[in-house]
């Protein structure tokens, strides 16, 4: 398996934040997974749901070959 560390701010995921899309577009799009896990989006913790939101939308976007994103984005 393979885990990877984004940065991404514990307690302040922000699922419409652009740069933060991005990076995980990016990361996406690098490993080319068959398989994505999500949290549920009627847990608790704010984290959880906006992750799930998060993560679709960047599954999405990632299929589009218009949405370009920087090449030197780095994680956060």
């Amino acid at each position: 398996g393979h885990c990877e560390n984004l940065g991404l701010p514990d307690s302040g995921l922000d699922a419409q934040d652009e740069r933060t899309r991005m990076v995980v577009v990016q990361c996406l799009r690098r490993l080319s997974p068959e398989l994505v896990l999500v949290p549920l989006d009627d847990g608790r913790h704010p984290d959880h749901r906006e992750a799930e939101q998060l993560i679709s939308d960047s599954i999405f976007l990632a299929g589009l070959q218009k949405y370009s994103t920087p090449d030197s984005l780095s994680p956060i």
